[in-house]
């Protein structure tokens, strides 16, 4: 090594002083070019690192997102776990069906029970669409896990209004259905007009040992106003159409003295978070909001209504408080009217339950 060493400061002092500059320059060259190539090299890892590090945030908070959504997509999927069975024949298929069809073609659907199964098919408060016959349904080849059944239905001479409406109720059944064929046919002299209809329905065929019935009840949506849950202290209710929109119920309220009360009782789990909504037409100063059980005391958010005789909507969130048994009944929505005579028109009322971080 110092023969080397020796070697090349012996050629160095050999060199004239141009020769020297020279070396030197592309020495510093060489010394440059490695530097800039480090660096360079440096800055690209540098990059990387943060493109990984962005991929590995964007992951965690989709996962994040999914794990929210989770409990609700459960709650939803259990809400609708009881209208599907693997034991189900044909006939049964076709007769739940049918009877769901038939309870959605009502100006006012009955109310399902907690086995999705309603406890009359017609409520007497009239038809929205008339249905006069409901053939034989066609069950069809489905995939891995679930099967379809076909349902074809005539609809006579009716409001568009009323089809639309009747439409959105097969499309938002808990049946799972969906239409599959629609045509509508209407005369250039009549307003109204005729439809025939193909539906689907998609039953999954469920493991042995799922538990149908859901421990948490899936958000409640109510799009229009079902008489049979109101309640009133101080007063009748009633199913008008005064107020209602076409094709539509909603719901009538008469104060026969002063402080009358209408109300639905509903039982909600305990420190969890919904949010209700509702319009009013009144006739007379009242509030409206949330009470107790036994409709003495109010809770926050309740709202003073001026009886302007304008329809107004009402929405109000809140939590519901401590009970035994983990559950709280409540009169929700609670409208009370202060003189007697007053009167009130309620419509599209509303209750979801409000996920929260």
């Amino acid at each position: 090594m110092s023969n080397r060493i020796q070697s090349l400061s012996n050629a160095w002092g050999n060199m004239s002083p141009r020769e020297r500059r020279l070396g030197a320059a592309v020495l510093l060259l060489l010394l440059v070019c490695g530097g800039f190539t480090a660096v360079k090299t440096g800055f690209r890892y540098v990059r990387e690192l943060d493109a990984e590090i962005i991929s590995l945030e964007d992951a965690i908070a989709n996962n994040t997102h999914l794990i929210a959504m989770r409990e609700q997509v459960e709650r939803q999927y259990r809400g609708i776990a009881t209208q599907h069975s693997s034991a189900w024949k044909e006939a049964e298929i076709h007769d739940r069906l049918r009877q769901e069809v038939m309870r959605l073609a009502e100006k006012v659907p009955p109310e399902l029970d907690k086995d999705g199964v309603p406890a009359q098919v017609t409520s007497g408060l009239g038809e929205l669409v008339k249905i006069p016959k409901i053939g034989e349904g066609q069950l069809l080849e489905g995939g891995e896990g679930y099967r379809q059944y076909a349902l074809n239905f005539q609809v006579p001479e009716t409001n568009v209004g009323d089809l639309v409406a009747f439409l959105s109720r097969l499309q938002d059944s808990p049946q799972s259905l969906r239409i599959s064929k629609l045509s509508v046919v209407r005369n250039i002299e009549n307003p109204k007009c005729m439809a025939d209809i193909s539906i689907i329905r998609t039953i999954a065929d469920l493991p042995q040992d799922t538990n149908p019935v859901a421990e948490e009840p899936a958000p409640e949506k109510v799009t229009d106003i079902q008489p049979g849950e109101w309640l009133s202290a101080g007063g009748s209710v009633s199913p008008s159409s005064e107020m209602a929109e076409a094709g539509k119920t909603c719901l009538r309220a008469d104060a026969q003295s002063a402080g009358a009360q209408f109300y639905t009782v509903k039982s909600l789990v305990s420190g969890s978070v919904y949010e209700f909504s509702l319009d009013v037409l009144t006739m007379g100063a009242g509030k409206l909001g949330i009470r107790d059980e036994a409709g003495k005391t109010s809770f926050p958010g309740e709202e003073t209504i001026t009886g302007a005789g304008q329809p107004v909507r009402y929405r109000v969130q809140f939590t519901v408080p401590q009970a035994s048994g983990g559950r709280a009944k409540m009169r929700i929505p609670c409208l009370v009217l202060d003189e007697s005579g007053s009167q009130a028109y309620l419509d599209h009322f509303s209750l979801k339950k409000v996920d929260t971080p």
